[in-house]
């Protein structure tokens, strides 16, 4: 009778020793291949998602290149010049720079003489013309007048379109004729863009979002702007009277999710464009739950491995 309890005993111990190393097995399963799954997940999605920024970029950059040539072949034109020196509208210059936004696919082109004032455009003869218009409060006027060249981007006073400006000053003998303007939209860069459940958007240095794949999120901040930063926003009228509200994405290393809520992985790559940087947001939701699932597998498969092992030991 004592044997029978104390066999009784030992199978007790021995079946919880069993049950014990079960279940440390299984945990340690879980947590190292599933830290292990999770890490190789998200690196596969760090790395496509590279790719894809890269390729972004180089599309956003052969479209800048484009058209940063046209202020400076503008600077050669005698007519501008001479349109510029005289401060008088010339017809046939406007219709030379309609030709040349339609050829090249610039919304418009447009000169201002020295106080800022549109002497010449490419859109002189359409409701929303530039002729007359007194540009000389924005930056991309000052800018260019003060040091030469510059790139602003802004909403059109007039159209009401976001924009980036070229702007280029023109000079004879030393003095500054006046400035000559290439404005760039990124409407076709942005659908190019666009792909389901991901994000990509250019931002300034104040966290701006400029260009989006996603509209909704054009003209909201990725991070908060001080008082004093939205009074001087206001007073160059770069995005009109816009509130530059919050956008609803969460961007960090480790911690990004979109405005619904998925985790993602950021990629972020310099613009050159001074502050400006393209950042991908790619989700992160698939490649966990299939992580997920490995983890499930591998688990039960050391379970099972596991018991397979103690029955094997227990019959021998």
């Amino acid at each position: 009778m004592r044997r029978t309890r104390s066999s009784l005993v030992t199978t007790a111990l021995a079946v919880l020793m069993a049950f014990a190393a079960l279940g440390v097995i299984v945990s340690v399963v879980a947590s190292v291949y599933g830290r292990r799954t999770v890490a190789d997940a998200t690196a596969a999605v760090r790395l496509r998602a590279m790719q894809q920024t890269r390729s972004n970029l180089r599309l956003l950059e052969s479209e800048l290149q484009t058209y940063r040539l046209l202020p400076v072949m503008l600077g050669e034109y005698t007519d501008v010049r001479a349109a510029l020196a005289s401060g008088t509208v010339d017809p046939a210059l406007n219709a030379k720079l309609a030709l040349l936004a339609a050829r090249t696919g610039a919304p418009v082109i447009y000169a201002l003489d020295t106080q800022g004032m549109t002497i010449a455009a490419s859109n002189a003869d359409r409701p929303d013309s530039f002729l007359g218009h007194d540009y000389r409060y924005r930056d991309y006027f000052t800018k260019a007048m003060a040091s030469g060249a510059t790139e602003f981007f802004a909403l059109g006073s007039v159209s009401g379109r976001p924009g980036l400006y070229l702007s280029r000053r023109i000079d004879r003998a030393g003095q500054p004729l006046g400035v000559v303007v290439v404005k760039v939209e990124f409407d076709r860069i942005a659908q190019a863009w666009i792909q389901d459940h991901m994000a990509t958007f250019v931002v300034d240095a104040d966290g701006v979002i400029l260009i989006s794949s996603d509209p909704r999120l054009e003209f909201h901040t990725t991070r908060a702007l001080s008082p004093a930063r939205r009074r001087t926003l206001a007073q160059t009228r770069q995005f009109g009277t816009l509130p530059l509200l919050r956008a609803p994405l969460t961007l960090a290393d480790d911690r990004s999710r979109l405005g619904d809520g998925t985790p993602a992985v950021t990629v972020s790559l310099p613009v050159p464009i001074a502050g400006w940087h393209l950042v991908h947001m790619e989700p992160l939701d698939a490649a966990l739950r299939s992580a997920a699932v490995r983890t499930r597998s591998a688990t039960t498969i050391a379970a099972l491995a596991t018991i397979a092992a103690m029955l094997g030991a227990w019959w021998l």
